[in-house]
């Protein structure tokens, strides 16, 4: 059987005019995981891989007013906080979140 995991973080991003906050959703299935990253008014999906350990990388876009940043993201996803490096052509952002009220939910499919 395999299994997929929903989550839902409350997620701050880090930039050069201070923190901005907003929602992380994923989905996790196997070695992929895959979601969609709602900050600063915008919510853009993500696509990538992550172990066993929640050690995973995706990528995706951020739009801001000005701009639409590409970005690879780095870091690990574990069931309880998220905290990752955003590589992109603008900088390196970081984003860090813990789990939101909402709770996770395994399906076995």
């Amino acid at each position: 059987m395999k299994e997929k995991v929903n989550r839902i973080y409350k997620i701050q991003l880090q930039t050069s005019v201070g923190p901005r906050y907003g929602f992380l959703t994923c989905q996790v299935r196997n070695d992929r995981i895959s979601g969609e990253l709602d900050i600063l008014k915008h919510v853009e999906p993500f696509f990538g891989k992550i172990d066993a350990d929640g050690n995973c990388e995706f990528s995706g876009q951020i739009i801001t007013l000005m701009w639409t940043i590409d970005y690879v993201a780095t870091g690990v996803v574990t069931a309880d906080h998220i905290n990752l490096t955003l590589l992109s052509e603008q900088g390196k952002f970081y984003i860090t979140g813990e789990m939101s009220d909402i709770q996770e939910e395994t399906i076995e499919l």
